[in-house]
């Protein structure tokens, strides 16, 4: 299980460390359910991006969602309300990026050319929005697949050998641009 949250926190880094390499530094973030640890490790993941690019961590760029659509209008929303300004925004999940593209859009702001934005979990739906979602795939059920059968070669007292571990991919779309640090 723990290799399941660590995959999940260096995923989140992965993809706020390459809206930073963009030329992305205001950088935004809506959260899953923050009880659960899947939450918590993607905002850990987007936090440690900052740190390891000498970005301070401001509390107002972030919104707490509930991983549902409305959540991430809702979070969008409050984002844009507290005026903190961000060019790009990393969305926990693809159905609160899905929201926050309408609340976006629906003040004005264009993408990707005034905000980029940045999923995670590549739905089947993300490569058909407008624009084409860049988003964070990492194989969740093949992971949890794993380490259930490692489990029971355990418990049955064999050998295992350490999974190898699981990447999250980077799914480029056309959401995400040149921030305004680009070299």
């Amino acid at each position: 299980e723990r290799c399941v949250f660590f995959e999940q926190q260096r995923a989140a880094f992965h993809a706020v460390d390459y809206l930073i390499q963009q030329g992305h530094r205001e950088i935004a973030c809506i959260t899953g359910p923050i009880a659960t640890p899947t939450a918590q490790a993607r905002l850990a993941g987007y936090q440690q991006a900052l740190e390891h690019h000498e970005i301070a961590f401001d509390d107002a760029r972030v919104a707490y969602g509930d991983s549902s659509v409305q959540s991430g209008y809702q979070g969008a929303r409050s984002l844009l309300a507290r005026d903190s300004g961000f060019s790009a925004l990393f969305a926990c999940n693809d159905d609160m990026a899905v929201g926050a593209m309408k609340a976006l859009h629906d003040a004005g702001k264009r993408l990707p050319q005034d905000v980029s934005l940045f999923g995670f979990d590549d739905e089947p739906s993300a490569a058909y929005l407008q624009p084409a979602l860049s988003t964070v795939y990492l194989p969740i059920d093949v992971m949890i697949e794993a380490a259930i059968s490692q489990a029971f070669r355990l418990i049955k007292g064999e050998n295992i050998q350490p999974l190898p571990p699981f990447t999250g991919e980077l799914r480029l779309r056309e959401s995400v641009i040149p921030g305004p640090y680009a070299n």
